[in-house]
């Protein structure tokens, strides 16, 4: 805990951090016999905090269908209820354009270029010098963030299929590869024979639906860029990008997959041995404890093999991130940028060896691996302005045209969304360049 002793002392005259937070990120005071050894770590983190800094941290659960009217109330009210929101990264951008969220980069006390704080994040949310949230280890659901794939390694051996790992490891994990995989040994068929395809036959890939989007980025799509002067690029149109979204279609589709925005029903045709490979979100591969069967962990695949590097785009509607309210006075922004730090410092001391190290590294990825690949995947973890801010509903156009199969009318429907694709950046523009 050396680094606290760098920070300064709570002379701010504050003695609480108020968190608007979503339920799973609320920390009870007290733990069951039974609590798991995350759980122990996190009330550990606060306790230590508390006991450092003479603070209590108080959570109040927050549901996602009440979150962004809070927020919003909190601050426009002028009552300051909340003085930080742990929330989801979209729905924090969406108040910061109505001026409800502070520049981080003028908060003292809190260090973002630390590893403690996603820099990737950092550096591809700012726009003219503004922060208005990042990403952090204080949350458990951190470590599960990145779109992957696992696959059943029993599966694999039955059909004659032993080349996955060797096609990662050599660089050659393309969605070419992984269609003829997919195709080749006729994997998806109606098991029960009664003509229609259903979570009781066999598929090529559970997917998880609400994701599909990731497989753009880890294809090398960009959902936005910024250019040399700061402008927002949206360009998701051009050849390549449709290029991009056929290539994913070719191998995500109803001939070789299970679709479902439930993710109960995604892991259990995986669970089951109904499917090789399972697409979502890492935090949901930690449902595979118990499987019968060996399991692999896989980035998702290249576009081609010219592509230099596996990319794992990050969920944004995940509960990692978190935003400080605009009205605070300076002093008390001043004080819970403090107490952030230690926070989110204290998480990378105490959490993270718990949740990441322990049990996603050597539980959830059991074999070397499997293991490594994700430290690949966090240090390539990948954000964008759009991605998190879905300009003109483009991220879900991206998605909605993958779990379609089309892209026959993929041209027309962004540009038809092109005024709403400029008015939200504008929104956004219009913020960072007011006063802070």
């Amino acid at each position: 805990m050396s680094y606290l002793n760098t920070l300064p002392e709570n002379t701010y005259g504050y003695d609480e951090l108020r968190a608007l937070a979503f339920e799973t990120n609320c920390i009870s005071d007290t733990l069951e016999d039974s609590a798991s050894d995350v759980d122990q770590a996190l009330v550990e983190r606060d306790r230590t905090v508390e006991n450092r800094y003479g603070v209590d941290i108080v959570y109040s659960p927050v549901t996602a269908k009440t979150a962004v009217s809070t927020m919003r109330q909190s601050v426009t009210s002028g009552d300051n209820t909340y003085n930080v929101f742990l929330y989801q990264a979209q729905e924090l951008m969406s108040i910061a354009t109505e001026n409800c969220l502070q520049n981080l980069w003028d908060i003292a006390n809190m260090d973002l270029t630390q590893e403690w704080w996603n820099q990737s994040f950092n550096q591809n949310l700012e726009l003219n010098g503004k922060l208005f949230c990042t990403a952090g280890q204080y949350s458990q659901w951190y470590f599960g963030a990145p779109a992957c794939m696992a696959y059943n390694k029993n599966f694999a051996t039955n059909y004659n299929i032993t080349d996955i790992d060797d096609l990662v490891d050599s660089g050659e994990w393309t969605m070419e590869e992984m269609h003829r995989i997919c195709t080749e040994q006729n994997i998806t068929i109606d098991w029960d024979s009664n003509g229609v395809m259903n979570e009781n036959d066999i598929y090529a890939i559970a997917v998880y639906s609400p994701v599909l989007y990731g497989l753009f980025a880890g294809a090398g799509g960009n959902f936005s860029t910024l250019d040399a002067n700061g402008n927002i690029q949206v360009d998701i149109s051009d050849n390549l990008s449709i290029q991009r979204l056929d290539s994913i279609i070719n191998v995500f589709n109803s001939s070789t997959s299970f679709y479902s925005d439930l993710i109960a029903e995604v892991e259990e045709v995986f669970i089951n041995n109904r499917s090789l490979f399972f697409y979502a979100t890492l935090g949901f591969m930690a449902d595979f404890l118990n499987v019968d069967f060996d399991y692999g962990i896989l980035p998702t695949p290249k576009f081609n093999s010219s592509q230099e590097e596996y990319i794992s785009c990050a969920n944004p509607q995940s509960n990692f991130c978190l935003g400080v309210p605009y009205g605070l006075s300076k002093e008390e922004s001043d004080f819970v940028g403090l107490i952030l730090e230690a926070y989110n410092y204290t998480s990378s001391v105490l959490v993270k060896p718990e949740k990441y190290d322990s049990f996603m590294k050597y539980r959830v990825a059991n074999d070397p691996a499997s293991s490594a690949r994700l430290d690949q995947m966090f240090e390539s973890l990948y954000f964008d302005m759009n991605l998190v801010m879905d300009f003109g509903d483009t991220r879900t156009l991206i998605n909605k045209t993958i779990f379609n199969e089309t892209t026959n009318r993929y041209v027309s429907s962004v540009r038809a969304s092109q005024a709403l694709i400029e008015s939200d950046i504008e929104k956004l523009i219009g913020v960072t360049q007011s006063p802070s």
